[in-house]
């Protein structure tokens, strides 16, 4: 066969692999043709043609039994209510008619029918499991010369939140999604109360569980899916005399909730904190087990608390106010252990001696709260809580924010302030820290109310501050209560983080619930609108946030 009868074949071949376009190809061992007209192609991974270099400089393809698909990657999706994302695939030739895909779960996904080399796409992202946000990028490219298109997904916040509307105390759950920064739909709402109620919000990675105080009396829970949607009808968690604190984790080992609770008594009823575990679906596993009482009338009170699992047990710190009158009144922060049966103590920090908090009053605190808040890092298990300094007389010296580590026997101070915002508390006022604490990656933030009252005048403020995770010293603290909160009166902060980053909850009096996202800089990228409802259904007095 001579040169040109062999180039002939040879593009006679290459036009049935490619339709009509022909390909021009430097061949050494045969002769030149003309190339000026050949088209250039950047050729990606996922290509299964192969390139040459032409005579011009332009690339050619040639063999590849099939023209490229798309590829797509995800990341992060959660398809919990089995609604499977939907994604559309567009060929802008016109050549190859719309394609879906669902997708199920992370991982890499192709398209089925492959499009032409060379040719442009776009690809849409439809329905998906809600209560998330999910990011497309690389939508639209060119097949050849563009990136396999990813997408993205994180869960939405979840903010349970008490406040007044006009009188009434209301417990509602919010759902935010961070990326649009608006309300999902519509709140989840969970009761009014008799009295001020206190509330707990937990993610097990397959569900919300909020419990709550919807009277002095009884603690009630509600399971949410991931979208929001009720699971079941509200529950029954325990009940008591005089419901003071309420607090829930999960353990992922056993599938299972503990819901610990402090309880005020009464004249004949003994002043305790308890514990109560549950079953996925809420119902109760056993009855509620003692962790700690005192006899009526000696006047001491068990407050605000805490619980986590930290792997291997659950913890629990509460405050102890021992305030018999026989002696001078002392106030103390204990940690108990439990998993199936009684529990034990670890450890016993004192608080300094007062009269301590006693529950949900207005203003929150006072002399001896310690708000103790947990968190659970990969390697350590952390306790943050308030230590006030103050003499006989319950005035306020001075106030401490601490953290306990890993089942230390004291804790270590993290910040003091003697004179915060030139707010002296010396005469009749307190001074305390209420902690929320988050981790990211290998970071933790903390963030916290600091609240003083000086007379009749009372001063919050919200802090965020970093926090090493070796040595648990704080970094720069930033303060986002004046000018940027709009109000020096705030209450309820809590702190979670995401992949994108962290996030704050914070109710703003008279304002409502502001969301931020603080940084480790101490920079806020983006203060969300604050959440507000019709008149008189508030949140006009928001006096507890806690976001998940």
């Amino acid at each position: 066969m001579k040169n040109s009868n062999r180039n002939t074949f040879y593009f006679s071949k290459l036009s049935q692999l490619f339709g009509a376009k022909i390909i021009c190809l430097l061949l050494p061992i045969y002769s030149v043709i003309d190339c000026n007209n050949a088209k250039a192609l950047n050729i990606d991974a996922s290509s299964s043609v192969i390139g040459a270099l032409l005579s011009d400089g332009s690339i050619g393809l040639f063999a590849g039994g099939s023209s490229p698909i798309v590829k797509v990657t995800v990341s992060g999706y959660q398809n919990l209510t089995t609604q499977p994302m939907n994604l559309t695939l567009t060929d802008s030739t016109g050549s190859v008619s719309d394609q879906a895909l669902q997708i199920t779960a992370d991982g890499s996904y192709s398209f089925a029918t492959p499009l032409e080399a060379g040719a442009g796409y776009s690809v849409s992202l439809d329905s998906f499991t809600g209560g998330q946000n999910c990011t497309l990028t690389g939508g639209t490219g060119t097949i050849g010369s563009s990136p396999s298109p990813k997408i993205v997904c994180e869960r939405n916040l979840a903010i349970t939140t008490l406040y007044f509307a006009g009188s009434v105390p209301v417990a509602r759950v919010f759902q935010i999604n961070q990326k649009t920064k608006a309300v999902v739909g519509t709140s989840v709402f969970l009761s009014t109360a008799a009295g001020v109620p206190v509330a707990d919000l937990i993610w097990t990675g397959t569900n919300y569980l909020v419990v709550w105080t919807s009277s002095g009396t009884t603690i009630s829970g509600k399971l949410l899916d991931l979208d929001f949607t009720p699971i079941g009808s509200n529950f029954t968690v325990a009940s008591g005399t005089s419901i003071v604190g309420v607090a829930v984790t999960y353990n992922s080992n056993s599938n299972e909730y503990a819901v610990v609770f402090s309880d005020a008594g009464n004249s004949s009823v003994p002043i305790s904190v308890k514990y109560v575990r549950l079953a996925p679906d809420g119902s109760a596993i056993g009855s509620s087990v003692l962790v700690k009482s005192v006899l009526p009338g000696v006047g001491s009170k068990f407050g605000y608390l805490d619980v986590v699992w930290d792997g291997a047990k659950y913890l629990v710190a509460f405050e102890d106010h021992d305030n018999d009158t026989d002696d001078a009144p002392n106030n103390f922060l204990d940690i108990y252990s439990f998993t199936t049966g009684t529990p034990s103590i670890v450890a016993q920090i004192s608080l300094q001696s007062g009269t301590g908090s006693t529950g949900p009053t207005l203003p929150v605190g006072s002399t001896g709260a310690s708000y103790p808040n947990f968190l659970r890092t990969a390697h350590d298990t952390w306790l943050f809580f308030n230590k006030s300094n103050v003499d006989l007389s319950d005035k306020t010296i001075d106030s401490s924010l601490m953290e306990w580590r890993n089942s230390g026997t004291s804790g270590a101070q993290i910040v003091k302030d003697t004179l915060p915002s030139g707010c002296n508390p010396n005469s009749t006022g307190f001074q305390t820290y209420v902690p929320s604490a988050a981790s990211f990656g290998n970071k933790m933030l903390l963030g916290y109310d600091l609240r003083c009252a000086q007379d009749s005048s009372v001063f919050y403020s919200v802090y965020h501050a970093p926090i090493n995770s070796t040595s648990g010293s704080a970094g720069t603290r930033t303060n986002y209560s004046t000018p940027t909160l709009g109000a020096n009166f705030v209450m309820g902060t809590s702190v979670t983080c995401r992949a994108s980053g962290c996030f704050t909850s914070a109710g703003s009096v008279g304002q409502g619930i502001y969301i931020f996202d603080p940084g480790f800089n101490g920079n806020v990228d983006t203060f969300y609108p604050y959440i507000t409802a019709a008149p008189g259904n508030g949140p006009d007095f928001p006096i507890f946030t806690s976001i998940q």
